[in-house]
């Protein structure tokens, strides 16, 4: 028979590392938890090992002697060794970690193949890891290669450092973005909403924050990608064939199988707690008994709820028995803790949003008080402009008259012009006529004093009125 194994690879990068934790496997400093089985130290590989700092020797060595005799005479403050370049540099150094499956699949590849080939498959898989590694990453040079076997589930710790080639200074360097350019992936620049180019106060152009992040988080899902697609070559002999079929699960999916797995392993160890004797199971409905459709499958499905809280109450109590629900506390201890932080979370929402519908309130209040004033300022506004509106025209009724006004007594001033001369006229006239007497003349000068008494009467008439009105 035939046993179907889906796992999935485990793929964790960092940049922390120790190459003797994966040497000296057999020293207590790195096993005080117990965690290494001493009897399977002899079934690890190593594939890889070279100190970093005899790596860091090998690699910049000749590459910082050609800067240095370029820069000596020049700038001999630019001059470095290796070991200077190693202090400064060897924190770039970085390490993934590849596992295929877990303790479980594991296990059950044991069974079905036996322990040491179980463990030979996993290290084909792993060394052809490395083999990929080395053709697919020739910019991240491997320094390390080690699978471990002496813990639960085979792995391999895969130690190297990120390089890149360069035409000026160093030619040979440590660079994390420059050992991924051969992928296409570039740095990038700040752009504004045009698309032009950012730059800082001295005209540099501003790289983006997270594009390296970026780039090197793409690298990661390709290799991932890769490396679980290798699965399927995994080289099985025709006995090992007939007797297990091994597939990766994707890993976007993997994470909801485990989860999934481990929510009904904890549901079937609350059930046994909470149920002490099994549940009765009903004997399998047959349809020759029921003369009714419904009711059969009513029965039937009974039946099935029957058999799976059987099957539920038997795995809560095998993983009792081991004692292997102690996570069950854990996890519902992690679940409180959760609980707490989500309504320590949700007060602190509920007040700032309090906080927040109070400040809004006193913000409306504000601006409802802004509208008054507003308007209040737009009623004044017309006022005033009403206002200006009669005074300017009560100023053109006023210069109207006062124009009328001017008229007439440019017009009296006229008049009065005139008598003057009639009476020289008439002077002259009385003291040419000699034929008349004196009475006559006497009678005309009264009767032209008289005249001109009224016309100067009715001039001073019109000035006074004027006068009184301006």
């Amino acid at each position: 028979m035939q046993t179907k194994i889906s796992c999935k690879v485990s793929f964790h990068e960092g940049n922390k590392f120790s190459q003797r934790h994966n040497v000296e496997r057999a020293s207590g400093n790195w096993n005080k938890d117990g965690h290494i089985n001493p009897d399977l130290i002899d079934e690890n590989v190593i594939l890889i090992h070279v100190p970093l700092k005899d790596f860091f020797d090998e690699t910049f060595f000749s590459a910082i002697e050609d800067f240095n005799s370029k820069n000596r005479k020049k700038h001999p403050d630019r001059v470095t060794s290796v070991s200077e370049y190693y202090q400064k540099y060897k924190s770039h150094a970085r390490e993934s970690i590849f596992q295929l499956g877990d303790a479980e699949e594991f296990e059950e590849l044991s069974k079905a193949v036996g322990i040491e080939q179980a463990r030979e498959i996993h290290k084909q898989f792993l060394t052809s890891i490395v083999a990929y590694w080395l053709e697919e990453n020739p910019n991240l040079r491997i320094f390390g290669a080690y699978i471990h076997c002496d813990e639960e589930v085979p792995h391999l710790h895969l130690d190297y450092l990120p390089v890149s080639e360069s035409s000026k200074g160093l030619r040979l360097r440590v660079s994390r973005d420059g050992a991924l350019s051969k992928y296409g992936r570039k740095k990038g620049f700040k752009k504004d909403e045009s698309g032009n180019i950012l730059r800082d106060s001295e005209g540099n152009a501003i790289e983006t924050e997270i594009y390296a992040e970026r780039k090197w988080v793409q690298w990661e899902k390709d290799t991932r990608d890769n490396i679980e697609s290798m699965v399927a070559k995994i080289q099985l002999t025709a006995e090992q064939k007939k007797k297990v079929q091994i597939e990766v699960v994707p890993h976007d999916t993997a994470h909801t199988k485990h989860e999934e797995k481990f929510e009904w392993e904890a549901r079937a160890v609350r059930y046994y707690l909470s149920n002490p004797e099994p549940p009765e199971v009903p004997k399998r409905p047959s349809k020759r008994i029921f003369t009714s459709e419904e009711v059969y499958l009513q029965k039937r499905s009974e039946y099935k709820e029957a058999k799976a809280n059987l099957k539920l109450w038997e795995r809560g109590k095998e993983l009792a028995e081991n004692k292997q629900f102690g996570f069950l506390q854990t996890r519902d201890e992690q679940l409180e803790k959760e609980r707490q932080a989500m309504e320590q979370g949700r007060q602190e929402l509920e007040r700032k949003y309090k906080a927040i519908e109070k400040e809004k309130a006193e913000l409306q209040e504000i601006y409802n008080q802004l509208l008054k004033a507003v308007e209040d300022l737009n009623a004044h506004k017309q006022l005033v402009i009403e206002a200006g509106q009669t005074v300017e025209q009560r100023k053109q009724q006023l210069e109207q008259e006062i124009m009328s006004r001017v008229q007439k007594e440019v017009a009296v001033n006229a008049e009065y012009n005139t008598i003057l001369q009639k009476r020289s006229e008439l002077i002259a006239l009385a003291n040419g006529c000699n034929s008349f007497d004196l009475f006559q003349q006497q009678q005309l000068i009264e009767n032209f004093t008289t005249i001109q008494e009224q016309q100067e009467r009715n001039v001073s008439h019109e000035q006074d009125g004027t006068i009184h009105r301006h």
